[in-house]
């Protein structure tokens, strides 16, 4: 979905209260809701809760902002409700496994590997998971994500780096022990 089309939706949900423009939203990023959360939290009721939550966020917003980047803007629109859900739950859930966690993939796919792109990146830090989702679920640059997480270009290209180097190095110790 291209910026014009995403902030016409955008605007009749917020201005309009149009309920199709919500359920078109939905349709369209349901999947990346789904894999944000899941990045953020292991539970299939916890995951469910968030993307409800995300949808009433965005029901509630009481002013329409055009957005250049709709794809980012999701993204932390997605990643600050996960993180405050995460910090209003009490009793720590155990992880499950991804092939539990999700019932069924998309035609292609697309959805497992994305699950298991978070799962590769999960000992990661927070700030390079997150540039590595930027880069590869939503395929932003690094300029786009330098600007969306309010870093320098600099920090983003030097922190992408490092994050895959430690990827690469975590793939081959796991080769080399098997």
């Amino acid at each position: 979905m291209d910026s014009t089309k995403f902030n016409d939706i955008l605007r009749r949900i917020i201005e309009d209260r149009d309920k199709n423009a919500m359920e078109e939203l939905y349709n369209e990023y349901a999947k990346v809701f789904f894999v944000i959360a899941h990045s953020y939290c292991h539970d299939p009721d916890s995951i469910k809760d968030i993307c409800h939550e995300i949808v009433l966020r965005i029901w509630q917003i009481k002013k329409y902002t055009y957005t250049e980047n709709p794809k980012a803007w999701l993204f932390i629109l997605c990643r600050n409700v996960s993180l405050k859900f995460n910090d209003r739950q009490i009793v720590k859930h155990e992880h499950v496994p991804l092939d539990e966690a999700v019932h069924t993939a998309d035609n292609d796919g697309q959805l497992y590997k994305e699950l298991e792109f978070n799962l590769l990146i999960d000992f990661l830090p927070p700030v390079e998971q997150d540039i590595l989702r930027l880069k590869f679920i939503l395929c932003l640059s690094l300029n786009d994500i330098a600007k969306t997480l309010g870093l320098p270009y600099g920090t983003v290209s030097s922190k992408y780096t490092k994050a895959l180097k430690k990827i690469s190095t975590q793939i081959n110790n796991k080769n080399n022990h098997i």
